[in-house]
């Protein structure tokens, strides 16, 4: 065998070689790429259904809010016993998203932090903040001497109690349409 012969052998065996490497990174390529599609569609997909949940779920707490406005309205804050569990919104999905920089990739700046101050607010802190506001409302009222706790509801808790229903209720109407807008997008 000649020089010539084994430059040419060597190039043959060296370019093959090459050329297998470089198919096998773009098949590896194409394959992660793919993957990574459907995996960012299926995030998506577990996303809106994460916020259409919470959507219902906030529904439920304005209708909760009407009933503690009847309640208050009806001078009868005593018979109210509802209850707002905020902490049970949803937000697994976002989370993990947003923890992996994913959520950058899907949603504008403006709507991730709508979701962060939805989620903040809507937690375990809301709830019990809340709740305790209720509680500590009914409380001071119980304070009072039974014959004056009517003149005393009337003309100081209930205004204070009506202030704590509107922000409240404006809260969640926000979160609604945020969640309402952010899932019509994400839809697109």
């Amino acid at each position: 065998m000649t020089n010539l012969q084994a430059f040419f052998q060597g190039f043959g065996i060296f370019f093959g070689v090459f050329i297998g490497i470089v198919s096998g990174f773009a098949i590896n390529f194409l394959i992660k790429y793919f993957e990574s599609r459907g995996s960012k569609k299926q995030e998506i997909k577990n996303l809106v259904f994460e916020l259409e949940i919470n959507i219902e779920k906030i529904k439920g707490w304005l209708e909760e809010t009407v009933k503690y406005r009847n309640a208050v309205n009806g001078d009868d804050i005593l018979s109210y016993f509802g209850y707002f569990n905020f902490a049970t919104a949803i937000s697994v999905t976002a989370n993990s998203l947003f923890t992996r920089g994913r959520l950058y990739e899907i949603l504008s700046h403006k709507q991730i932090s709508e979701l962060q101050a939805m989620f903040n607010e809507l937690s375990n802190t809301g709830e019990n903040y809340f709740n305790n506001k209720i509680k500590q409302r009914v409380e001071s009222l119980l304070a009072e001497e039974k014959d004056k706790r009517l003149e005393f509801f009337r003309s100081i808790l209930k205004k204070n109690i009506i202030k704590d229903i509107n922000f409240l209720e404006g809260k969640l109407n926000d979160h609604h349409k945020s969640l309402t807008e952010i899932v019509a997008y994400l839809k697109k």
